[in-house]
């Protein structure tokens, strides 16, 4: 028996009975606590120029569309906030108007 045929087997046989798809789906809590993040960038204040955003964080809210709202306004922050800070850092090494403007859409 091939590794990859007795994997399938084991999922068909065993596993895929239990498996109850999105009808059940949950998220998990823990993550990067937000009293570790700068939450008007989402940056972290325990390792600075890392930003993060969804699930990374220790976010807990009701079933039913909030983890996703959260993952992309919490997203848009970090991602908007780490193109201002490549842009600080491009302006400061490369002098005034020579560095390339990172924008977001």
């Amino acid at each position: 028996m091939t590794p990859a045929f007795a994997l399938n087997y084991c999922f068909q046989c065993q596993l895929a009975p239990l498996y109850q798809g999105y009808r059940k789906a949950e998220v998990t809590g823990g993550g990067i606590a937000l009293d570790e993040t700068d939450t008007k960038s989402m940056e972290s204040l325990k390792a600075p120029g890392v930003f993060v955003c969804g699930e990374v964080c220790d976010v807990f809210g009701r079933i039913g569309g909030f983890n996703f709202l959260w993952a992309w306004t919490s997203g848009r922050l970090a991602g908007v906030s780490a193109a201002k800070r490549v842009n600080e850092l491009a302006g400061a090494g490369a002098g005034a108007g020579t560095a390339k403007q990172v924008t977001s859409p």
